[in-house]
């Protein structure tokens, strides 16, 4: 899991100082960020059937 916000925070921005807008354009950016809530909501939602079923 993984809040899209931490593409601003080292180790990211030792490449990209000011994120990734300087190595993609907005389009790229805006699906990199829509596609990492994606995989981190499946993750939370995979995690919470789990707690409650008790099974993988």
């Amino acid at each position: 899991m993984m809040d899209p916000s931490l593409l601003y925070e080292p180790p990211f921005t030792d490449i990209a100082p000011t994120g990734p807008e300087q190595v993609f354009d907005e389009d790229r950016v805006t699906k990199l960020v829509r596609r990492i809530r994606e995989i981190s909501d499946s993750a939370v939602a995979r995690l919470a059937a789990v707690a409650v079923g008790g099974r993988d």
